[in-house]
C-alpha cells in the first residue's frame, strides 16, 4: 500500500466488489499482482433508505477500547426513468473519545439523457488509518457511457480528481498527494469469421506531492475474438509512459509493449464448462513515496526500467450441479525491481542488480501456484466456497518497490499452502422472520508485512470468523434486523500468528 494513491471506502457504500488475480485483458494496469473493483450504490426508480449502527465492546475484543460505528443512507429519483441519486455516511466513534480521521460520505448523481446516453457524478469523503497514519481522501468523478449504431459502437469516457491530506505524516512518510486524470475507450462489436469485440482505450493521470511527482500516459488494444461457438481468442497489448519528478532529478521510465494473450474453450458449448489459458507481461507504476524528498532529494539512476512481472495461468472450471468446481495452476516472475538506496549519502532510485555497488544483487521471485475451488452459487437458500491452494515460492524480496536500505537478501525457497471454507444458510422462520448463519475458516502459511523474504518469518495463521443474523418484515420493501458477528474468535491476543485480533460486532439496520 505505500506510496499508492487510494481512496479507502467504507463497505456500507459498495454494492458489489471483484478481486481479480489474473487479467488477459490489456485494460488491466498499473499492477503486477491484481486488481481490485468496486462500483458504489446507485439510486432507483424507487425511494429506499437504510440506517444502521454497530458495537463492538472491549470487555468482548482482544483490545482495551469500545469501538462502534453508525451510518445511514438514501437513494431514489429526482425524476423517474431520468435523474437518480444515492447519499450516504458513516460515523465511526471508540469510546471514551471520537476517532480521528474517520466519517465517510457519497454523493452520487446518475442521469440517463437518451436511451444511448448515460453520466454519473460521483463524490467521496473519506477517512481511515493506513499504515498508522491518519488519512483523509476526497474523490471527485465524472462518467459517461454512449453508444452508437444500434449500440455496436460503444463510448466510455471518465476524469476524476483525488486529494490525499496525511494528518500525522512525517519526514520520512507522507501520504498527502493530489491526483487528476482521465480515461477514454472506444468499443466496437463486428462480425466476420465470428464475433469480434475490439477495443482501444487511453489514459492521463498525473499525481504529485510537496516533492515529487508521476505523469501516467497509457493506452491499450484489447480483442475478443469468438471464433466458434466454442473458442474464444483473447488479443491484447498495452503501454505505459511515467515522467518520474524528484526535487533534484526527473527521469522517464517505459516498459515498451506489454502483450497479453489468452483463448478460453468451452466443450459444452453452453457455457457450463471451460478451459483457458492466458499468457502476459505486467507493470507497476512507481511509488511517488519512493522518491519524496526526504534529508537529501532524491535522483533516478540511468537507464531506469519500471517494475514488471511476467504471468502466465492454464486452468478449467466446470459445472457439476450443484456445485462449480475449479482448478488452475499459475506462474509468476518478477523480471524487475525498484529499489531506494544510499549512493554515497544521497538517496537514489535504481533496479536492483543496476547502479550501485549496495544494489549488486538483483532482486528474484518466482511463484507457481495450484489452485483447487469447489463452490455452491447462493440457491435454495445456501451457499458455500472452499478453496485449497499450494504455492511453491523462490524469492529474496517480497514486493517490486522495496523501501528497506538494504532491501535483498539470498534467495529462499518456501511452500505457502492455504485452505479456506465458508458458507451461509437462510432459515426462513415464519412469512416475515428469517434467520441468517454464516461461517468462514481459514488456515494459511505466510510471511509479516516486510521488505524482504525470510523462511525464517514464516509462521501458521488461522482465522474462524461467525455470523448470526436475525430480520423481520416490516412492509413489503422494509426489514429491521439484528446480528452478531465473531472475528477470529480463537485469537487470545497474545498469539503471535494471530491478525487483528478476537473481536465481537453487534449491529442493528432498518431497511425502508
Amino acid at each position: 500500500m505505500t506510496g499508492l494513491l487510494a481512496t479507502p471506502v467504507a463497505g456500507a457504500f459498495v454494492d458489489d466488489s471483484l478481486a481479480v488475480t489474473d487479467a488477459p485483458a490489456a485494460s488491466y494496469g498499473g499492477s503486477t499482482s491484481g486488481w481490485l473493483e468496486a462500483s458504489t450504490l446507485s439510486g432507483g426508480n424507487e425511494i429506499h433508505g437504510r440506517i444502521f449502527a454497530t458495537v463492538t465492546p472491549s470487555a468482548l475484543d482482544t483490545g482495551s477500547t469500545t469501538l462502534g460505528d453508525s451510518g445511514a443512507g438514501l437513494g431514489g429519483y429526482i425524476v423517474k426513468d431520468k435523474l437518480w441519486f444515492v447519499a450516504s455516511g458513516q460515523w465511526p466513534w471508540a469510546a471514551p473519545v471520537s476517532l480521528d480521521p474517520g466519517a465517510q460520505g457519497l454523493l452520487k448523481l446518475t442521469a440517463l439523457l437518451s436511451p444511448d446516453a448515460r453520466i454519473e457524478a460521483r463524490y467521496l469523503d473519506t477517512g481511515a488509518r493506513l499504515l498508522d497514519h491518519a488519512v483523509r481522501s476526497r474523490l471527485g468523478a465524472m462518467a459517461g457511457t454512449f453508444s452508437q449504431n444500434d449500440k455496436k459502437l460503444l463510448f466510455d469516457l471518465n476524469a476524476w480528481w483525488m486529494g490525499v491530506s496525511d494528518r500525522s505524516g512525517g519526514p520520512v512518510l507522507d501520504l498527502s498527494s493530489q491526483s487528476i486524470g482521465g480515461a477514454g475507450s472506444a468499443t466496437a462489436l463486428m462480425s466476420f469469421l465470428g464475433h469480434h469485440v475490439v477495443k482501444l482505450g487511453l489514459e492521463a493521470r498525473s499525481s504529485h506531492t510537496a516533492s515529487a511527482g508521476r505523469d501516467v500516459l497509457s493506452s491499450f488494444l484489447d480483442e475478443n475474438w469468438a471464433v466458434a461457438d466454442r473458442v474464444t481468442v483473447l488479443l491484447g497489448a498495452r503501454t505505459d509512459l511515467q515522467r518520474l519528478r524528484s526535487g533534484a532529478a526527473e527521469a522517464t521510465v517505459s516498459g515498451g509493449l506489454l502483450p497479453r494473450l489468452g483463448v478460453v474453450f468451452d466443450p459444452t458449448s453452453q457455457g457450463r464448462a471451460k478451459i483457458f489459458g492466458w499468457w502476459g507481461r505486467l507493470e507497476d507504476d512507481l511509488p511517488i513515496a519512493l522518491f519524496q524528498a526526504r534529508q537529501q532529494p532524491t535522483i533516478f539512476a540511468s537507464g531506469l526500467r519500471p517494475p514488471a512481472a511476467e504471468a502466465w495461468s492454464l486452468g478449467t472450471e466446470f459445472e457439476v450441479r450443484p456445485f462449480v468446481a475449479g482448478l488452475r495452476y499459475s506462474e509468476r516472475r518478477l523480471v524487475s525491481a525498484v529499489a531506494l538506496l544510499d549512493d554515497g549519502g544521497r538517496p537514489m532510485v535504481v533496479n536492483t542488480g543496476e547502479g550501485t555497488a549496495s544494489s549488486a544483487q538483483p532482486a528474484s521471485r518466482l511463484e507457481r501456484t495450484v489452485t483447487l475451488t469447489v463452490s455452491h452459487p447462493f440457491r435454495d437458500l445456501w451457499t458455500l466456497d472452499a478453496s485449497a491452494r499450494l504455492e511453491w515460492v523462490r524469492a529474496n524480496v517480497l514486493g517490486v518497490a522495496l523501501l528497506d536500505p538494504d532491501p535483498v537478501g539470498e534467495p529462499v525457497e518456501a511452500w505457502l499452502p492455504e485452505f479456506k471454507l465458508s458458507g451461509a444458510r437462510i432459515f426462513p422462520l415464519s412469512p416475515i422472520w428469517t434467520l441468517q448463519l454464516g461461517a468462514s475458516v481459514a488456515v494459511w502459511r505466510g510471511s509479516p508485512e516486510t521488505e524482504r523474504f525470510r523462511v525464517s518469518d514464516l509462521e501458521w495463521r488461522d482465522r474462524v470468523d461467525l455470523r448470526l443474523g436475525l430480520s423481520v418484515r416490516t412492509g413489503q420493501d422494509g426489514a429491521f434486523s439484528f446480528s452478531v458477528e465473531g472475528f477470529d474468535l480463537f485469537d487470545s491476543g497474545f498469539r503471535p500468528n494471530s491478525i487483528g485480533g478476537r473481536s465481537v460486532r453487534f449491529g442493528l439496520e432498518a431497511i425502508f
